[in-house]
């Protein structure tokens, strides 16, 4: 079924199931040893790596084919699905055959014994890929949102409760492939009742997706390297004790893939539509970035008043050093509020995505050599900052020159500021209050701390120009229970 408001729908339904994903990591940092929770950490990150490479562009490209497909979506389907299963399949067989070379990279041996069962849940998560993009691009967020959510929660489900059980990261393992096996039949039934007849294969149309994924693929690629290079320097000349302290510096909130990727989604189906009308095209980008704006900005705020007392809540005194580097590590969440990749994608230049991930990857590769011998962990983070802040400033040029608009007219400049003036003044008091409160438990203080910010925040915002949102949130939340209320009563009388 359509809705009318897809983003908050999407939004939903990850934030249904973003609880359990996001104690995922802070469970298993309290029951798992802290050479085992690096552990952990290393075979997620190999899965992390391969499973953005492995996709070859061909899962996001139904974003940009389904829309325009008509009676051929069946087709294109077909020719992803068995893409990602082959792609699924070779990375199978190399993580098995490689597993010793593998985890001597790493430095940990202890994890070569794993990483063939982390190439089956590779294979299944691959295949299952499709699920939610399909129904995004039919339009059918409402379930694309619940598939969201109870996917997510699931995963959670089946990863955490193994291992606090038995306590081993091959428990962890078990539940990780019962998810995803679990995931990919329920693709395959979604995917074979949606399509029926419809749903083969189709050499000419592989041809034409290939064309438009084969730049984009190299692109994930490019970008996978440069933002993870880090993670596998890191991993490799600091213990496993180490890493896992650096691994939790770089715990990344989920609400901020969710609500981007969304947003970015929904912008690209909405852009499709109407391919050639630019106007509409810079509407919609402006109004994506100062929604997106409007939660992440002051996301980050938050984190820079309260970055350290939240990690240690999380995960607990052993990563307390954790703290300052995850604020730092925080700060390429601004880059999020520019939906610039989806724009080109819409705009099928997914030729300049590899240009960006060259760009990217260049600076990275500079900006680690020069500061992570003389600055230890801080420099490989600062290098990440670096080359994203690059990388995104060029894609943001290049949708200027898609919208034929001035570049100082591509962003919506006033919400902008009144969104970064009210965050900032959110944060001092919070900023304060926790100071003040430093001999506060740590729970109440981060409660009353984050309270303290939500009211500054709205009532700055208030001011600022900034309530149309508010108001508007209020008015689909009465508008909601409305009319569920007059369904409820339909049904009794």
């Amino acid at each position: 079924m359509e809705t009318r408001r897809p983003v908050p729908w999407l939004v939903a339904g990850r934030l249904g199931g973003q609880v359990g994903t996001f104690l995922i990591p802070v469970v298993l940092a309290r029951v798992l040893g802290t050479d085992d929770f690096g552990a952990y950490r290393q075979l997620f990150l190999v899965f992390g790596s391969l499973y953005l490479i492995a996709q070859l562009g061909f899962a996001e490209s139904l974003y940009y084919f389904l829309p325009r497909a008509g009676q051929a979506s069946g087709r294109y389907v077909g020719n992803a699905l068995t893409i990602l299963a082959g792609a699924g399949l070779c990375c199978a067989l190399a993580l098995t055959l490689g597993a010793r070379p593998l985890a001597a990279l790493l430095g940990n041996a202890r994890i070569a014994a794993h990483l063939p069962a982390i190439g089956v849940f590779l294979f299944c998560m691959l295949c299952s890929s499709v699920l939610e993009i399909v129904l995004v691009s039919e339009r059918r967020f409402r379930t694309a949102a619940g598939a969201y959510c109870v996917s997510d929660l699931a995963r959670a489900v089946l990863l955490v409760a193994p291992a606090a059980l038995v306590g081993s990261v091959s428990a962890l393992l078990v539940g990780a492939v019962a998810f995803a096996v679990l995931r990919l039949l329920v693709t395959l039934v979604v995917v074979g009742r949606r399509y029926r007849g419809g749903f083969r294969l189709s050499r000419p149309l592989a041809a034409t997706q290939f064309r438009y994924t084969f730049p984009f693929a190299l692109a994930v690629v490019i970008d996978t390297v440069q933002a993870q290079a880090h993670l596998y320097v890191v991993s490799n000349q600091f213990d496993v004790a180490t890493f896992a302290i650096y691994s939790v510096a770089c715990f990344q909130i989920p609400l901020v893939d969710y609500v981007a990727t969304a947003a970015g989604n929904v912008l690209m189906v909405r852009m499709g539509q109407s391919p050639t009308d630019r106007p509409l095209a810079l509407g919609l980008w402006r109004e994506t970035t100062a929604r997106l704006a409007y939660v992440l900005v002051p996301l980050l705020a938050l984190i820079v008043a309260l970055g350290p007392d939240l990690i240690v809540f999380l995960f607990g005194t052993r990563y307390a050093a954790s703290g300052p580097l995850f604020v730092l590590a925080s700060l390429p969440i601004l880059c999020a509020c520019l939906p610039s990749d989806s724009s080109l994608r819409a705009a099928g230049d997914t030729w300049f995505l590899l240009v960006q991930g060259l760009l990217r990857l260049v600076a990275a590769a500079v900006l680690l050599a020069l500061l992570f011998g003389p600055l230890g962990l801080v420099g490989a983070v600062v290098s990440t900052i670096g080359a994203a802040a690059v990388a995104k400033v060029a894609a943001v040029a290049r949708v200027a020159h898609h919208l034929a608009g001035p570049l100082g007219e591509l962003l919506p400049w006033g919400r902008l500021l009144a969104t970064l003036g009210a965050s900032a003044g959110a944060g001092a008091a919070a900023f304060v209050l926790a100071s003040a409160a430093a001999n506060a438990p740590r729970l109440a203080r981060l409660a009353a701390s984050g309270t303290v910010f939500l009211v500054v925040y709205l009532a700055l915002g208030a001011r600022l120009g900034l309530g149309a949102p508010v108001r508007e949130l209020y008015r689909r939340c009465g508008a909601l229970l409305r009319r569920r209320t007059t369904e409820r009563t339909g049904r009794r009388s």
